[in-house]
């Protein structure tokens, strides 16, 4: 994978993309997007400077790993689908969605979160707060990340003694 990608599909073009995931590019530093018919974005990775230039049909948008500066993107108040796995991002995450603009057009707000982690909460309330159209709210709690957070925190000779 490149360091900086550059995605393009004017009207014009033959390349009509409706949808684009990026997972695990860890060498992806710059991103930018111009696609007119594209309806649905994931990106699960690191740091990612990005730029959405036109997307005015995007209304599905997923983001996980330990990019949370999604929330600085023009097109967040069209999105009508919204799915965050913020199971990495402690403690950036509270910060980044205390700058969040209204999602007036959210209809469904997908969170993955890992229950110890502390910021589950104030998650929860930064993001119902900016949604005042929501209809569905799912909060789905990664088990694994939790016990993995546990591990990590007890150190490896205890888990192999």
């Amino acid at each position: 994978v490149p360091n900086s990608m550059n995605i393009s599909s004017s009207s014009g073009s033959s390349l009509k993309l409706k949808c684009l995931e990026l997972v695990r590019c860890w060498e992806l530093r710059n991103l930018e997007i111009c696609a007119e018919n594209l309806v649905s974005f994931k990106y699960c990775g690191p740091h990612l400077d990005t730029e959405f230039r036109s997307v005015p049909r995007l209304v599905e948008a997923e983001f996980g790993g330990s990019y949370v500066e999604f929330t600085r993107e023009s097109f967040l108040s069209q999105i009508k689908v919204l799915k965050l796995d913020i199971t990495q991002n402690v403690p950036q995450v509270v910060y980044w969605l205390c700058q969040l603009p209204e999602l007036k057009n959210l209809k469904h707000l997908e969170l993955v979160t890992c229950m110890e982690d502390g910021i589950t909460l104030s998650t929860c309330a930064l993001l119902l707060k900016a949604s005042p159209s929501l209809w569905r709210f799912t909060l789905k709690v990664n088990m694994f990340a939790s016990l993995a957070k546990k591990c990590s925190r007890i150190g490896p000779s205890y888990l192999f003694s």
